[in-house]
């Protein structure tokens, strides 16, 4: 009898050491957690609720090329500051249109409403991060002056460009720049050009009428019919009034001037052959145009840049 008992207790006992060592089940960490692992949740599977899952999904190989970049990442202050959407023609939202039509004259001098317009040399402009100009660049002799100036600093809206009241040589001529913009433009079928100018800066020549104009693709068409017979338009105390062209295509206006100058297609002219820049209709034929040329006379030249001309808003206008 106690042989069988003993045989069985020791049967007892070996099933029980070999039932554990298979399970390992029951057991507690001296947390009082159960220390069974939980199978992995797959890779793309959401785990239960109540549980996280701390599996990380293995990283695909990349085996996409780095992009190459072409051009550089313009990043200022002046962008974030201006939001002027500019596009080839230098179009506006709404509101920013009606502001700078707010600032036009209500009407041509033929007095058609100024509503319909582009702008592709708006010269709304900011520096990039070396320092250069970003939808245009400038030449010409005082080209190396350009500044850009705000509407606090004289522009009338937006930036404009301000550039020094000289040319090649300080003191020695006339200040002129050309306006190079990285957009296409065309004023086929416009009535016209209109434009801003500040002359508040320098000083009267007594010897010569100050005068300004801008021209098309360097002098290719410009306002410069023979014995100053192309007709243009200067904004005075909310009147246009009628003036022509002096020294070349450069309209005449009063001391100091401030303000808008328009000149119509039909004072235009290809300046090879004084052929019409215009169809029959008076307005503007085809023209791939690439700058604009500004033009300046009739004041004491400076001897530095503390004397100076702003352009801005060069406008068609149809």
């Amino acid at each position: 009898m106690k042989t069988r008992q003993i045989i069985s207790l020791i049967l007892a006992l070996l099933f029980c050491i070999g039932a554990s060592a298979l399970t390992s089940c029951g057991e507690k960490n001296p947390s009082g957690g159960d220390t069974t692992t939980a199978a992995p949740t797959p890779a793309g599977t959401t785990a239960a609720p109540g549980t996280e899952d701390t599996t990380a999904a293995p990283a695909p190989a990349d085996t996409t090329a780095a992009p190459v970049v072409t051009t550089a990442e313009v990043t200022t202050e002046a962008e974030d500051e201006f939001d002027f959407e500019l596009n080839e023609y230098g179009t506006l939202e709404a509101d920013q249109k009606a502001k700078l039509i707010e600032k036009l004259p209500a009407l041509l001098p033929d007095g058609t409403p100024i509503e319909d317009f582009v702008r592709p040399y708006c010269l709304d402009d900011v520096l990039d991060k070396d320092g250069f100009l970003t939808h245009y660049y400038t030449e010409g002799n005082s080209g190396a002056t350009v500044q850009i100036v705000t509407e606090e600093q004289g522009a009338i809206y937006g930036t404009g460009y301000r550039f020094a009241a000289y040319g090649k040589t300080a003191g020695g001529d006339r200040g002129e720049i050309t306006a190079i913009s990285y957009y296409e433009a065309n004023p086929k079928g416009a009535k016209g050009v209109i434009f801003y100018v500040d002359f508040s800066h320098v000083a009267d020549n007594p010897e010569k009428p100050l005068c300004a104009s801008v021209t098309f693709n360097n002098n290719t068409y410009r306002a410069n019919k023979a014995d100053n017979g192309s007709v243009g338009y200067y904004y005075l105390d909310g009147l246009w009034v009628e003036t022509k062209n002096v020294n070349a295509c450069r309209m005449e206006i009063p001391a100091n001037f401030v303000g808008w100058i328009y000149i119509p297609a039909t004072s235009f002219v290809l300046n090879s052959d004084k052929s019409p820049a215009v169809d029959e209709q008076g307005k503007f034929i085809d023209i791939t145009v690439n700058n604009m040329r500004c033009y300046t006379d009739g004041y004491v030249y400076g001897s530095d840049d503390t004397t100076y001309i702003i352009f801005d808003e060069i406008i068609y206008v149809y």
